[in-house]
């Protein structure tokens, strides 16, 4: 019966020295392994916040989780980041300006210095704005010859495409307002517009709005005149533009311009402000006319020589009345269409025909109006 006794104290100190081994293992933070334990896995619920735009300064990122220990470090795609550790479920990390310049899906993960312990990753967004294209220059390319196009707008990034008809074509990256674009012989293979886009990565990102690139023949010349100009129409007769605008910045006129040579002729001053412009079916007349301006004028072509002036009479209700649109006569040369308005309500109700500067006794509805077999659009 002592032996039996014996043998069951011998079990019970086994027992109890087991159990000690187990219960002192160490009571460190949150995912410390103390004692002999198997270490525990970090791992990521939430992070704030959520994404970053591309371009942003420094930020503070929280991490949120379980089984953070004092000694854990955020990993950006694997490389760490300053940590601070608030607790065992709570982390911060500093992100420099540096990591955000690129759109890219970051990899996020923890790792307990103390252990080696990895988390598993979670997915954060460094995403691209989406572009606005404002301008393309040149804007014309002459058939099978390369160009450079400079491309400005607005939220550009390094690695924002610039497309022509929807392919991406080789692209330097200038600032967020500018890139410049090299289009191959071989894409501009015919005598077709194009269109020029921007398209930015994501994530996110997106397309711009599309400008027209004129492909001409390398035989053609295409000259931009800087003619700040309010209004602008052809006359295939004498084979020339007209337009009109304040050119000198406060004096408005009229001028000639030569779209062979893009030669542009002296300004004749009219009185302005003037906005629209009505050729004669046989261009012989030019009638000028504008907001904020109750008179229209009529010119001989193609001296500018003054003519007639037609003068808008005020509405029924003594507003002053200008040309909301105007249309000369599809036939002959002495007729014109007026569609007027007003400083207060709009539209008036009523148009006019003036033959010369005499107004017609019945006046016109906006839509449609016949005369002599031929119908109006007003």
């Amino acid at each position: 019966m002592k032996t039996k006794f014996a043998v069951l104290w011998v079990y019970l100190a086994c027992a109890l020295l087991l159990g000690s081994l187990i219960s002192c293992g160490g009571g460190g933070g949150g995912g410390n392994s103390g004692g002999g334990l198997t270490p525990v896995v970090p791992s990521i619920t939430a992070v704030s916040p959520t994404d970053a735009l591309v371009g942003r300064s420094d930020f503070h990122l929280v991490v949120n989780g379980a089984n953070f220990s004092s000694a854990a470090v955020v990993l950006w795609n694997s490389n760490p980041l300053a940590t601070t550790f608030v607790n065992s479920g709570k982390i911060q990390a500093d992100v420099p300006a540096t990591s955000l310049t690129v759109g890219v899906a970051v990899k996020l993960s923890v790792k307990n210095g103390d252990t080696g312990k990895v988390s598993a990753s979670f997915e954060f967004d460094v995403y691209n704005p989406a572009p606005t294209l404002t301008s393309i220059s040149p804007t014309n390319a002459k058939m099978g010859l390369p160009v450079t196009i400079t491309v400005t707008g607005s939220a550009f990034v390094s690695n924002s495409q610039v497309q022509w008809n929807g392919t991406a074509v080789a692209t330097t990256f200038v600032s967020s307002t500018q890139l410049t674009a090299d289009i191959s012989a071989a894409q501009l293979g015919s005598a077709t517009p194009g269109s020029i886009k921007v398209f930015n990565p994501g994530p996110r990102g997106g397309t711009s709005e599309g400008q027209t690139l004129l492909v001409v023949n390398a035989a053609t010349t295409i000259t931009t005149l800087d003619v700040s100009a309010t209004a602008i129409v052809n006359d295939p007769t004498h084979g020339k533009l007209y337009a009109t605008g304040a050119f000198d910045g406060s004096n408005y006129g009229v001028l000639a311009i030569d779209p062979l040579t893009g030669a542009a002729g002296t300004s004749q001053p009219v009185t302005g402000p003037t906005s629209q412009l009505a050729l004669s079916s046989d261009g012989s007349y030019l009638w000028i006319g504008g907001r904020d301006n109750n008179l229209i004028q009529r010119v001989t072509l193609p001296g500018f020589a003054p003519d007639v002036t037609i003068t808008i009479p005020p509405n029924h209700l003594g507003e002053k009345m200008f040309p909301l649109s105007m249309a000369a006569a599809p036939v002959g040369s002495h007729a014109l269409a007026v569609m007027r308005s007003n400083y207060s309500t709009g539209a008036d109700s009523l148009g006019v025909i003036y033959d010369d500067a005499t107004p017609r006794a019945n006046a016109i509805t906006p839509g449609t109006y016949t005369v002599a077999g031929v119908t109006w659009l007003t």
